[in-house]
């Protein structure tokens, strides 16, 4: 909202405000033009590039270009001292080698491997057969982008017994 805006300038000596990118990358007229069937290639297409690119999907749909640029800028120039991240959604702006660079602290909590292991183990997840065709690319995603951070904060004992088995040094 404009008022937390407002507050939000009172603790920071810059703020940047980025648009929420479109949550489905098919194209409007192609979903319209498609039906229910444009809404199911979306999907296709959205796992199958996540499976190449080892990024998660709910990671995909909110990256924001503009947002990488402007960050790789402040990286390029040295005008930040530090790098967090909040949750493990937020890494995919960190490019490999930032940490030679700049300090990066990651706060890892809730990892996404874990919450989705834990929900079919226990019987809980409400798309099971997505679940587990995304297990190993939340893996191999959560492995790459603790591995990039100069620190890693945990929240709990259970994320941090998962990443030092992803990643342990």
């Amino acid at each position: 909202t404009d008022a937390d805006v407002t507050e939000l300038t009172r603790w920071v000596s810059n703020l940047e405000l980025f648009p929420l990118p479109d949550l489905l990358p098919v194209s409007s007229s192609l979903g319209h033009s498609l039906g229910h069937t444009g809404h199911t290639l979306g999907k296709v297409g959205r796992f199958l590039q996540s499976f190449r690119q080892g990024t998660p999907p709910n990671v995909l749909s909110r990256y924001s270009p503009p947002m990488q640029t402007w960050i790789d800028q402040q990286i390029d120039t040295g005008a930040i001292d530090v790098i967090t991240s909040e949750h493990s959604v937020n890494a995919i702006y960190l490019r490999p080698g930032t940490p030679a660079q700049v300090p990066t602290v990651l706060n890892a909590h809730s990892l996404m491997y874990n919450w989705s292991l834990n929900h079919l183990q226990m019987n809980a997840s409400d798309h099971v057969w997505r679940d587990r065709l995304y297990l190993s690319t939340l893996r191999r995603y959560e492995q790459r982008y603790a591995l990039q951070f100069s620190h890693v904060v945990v929240t709990t004992s259970d994320d941090r017994e998962a990443l030092r088995h992803m990643a342990p040094n």
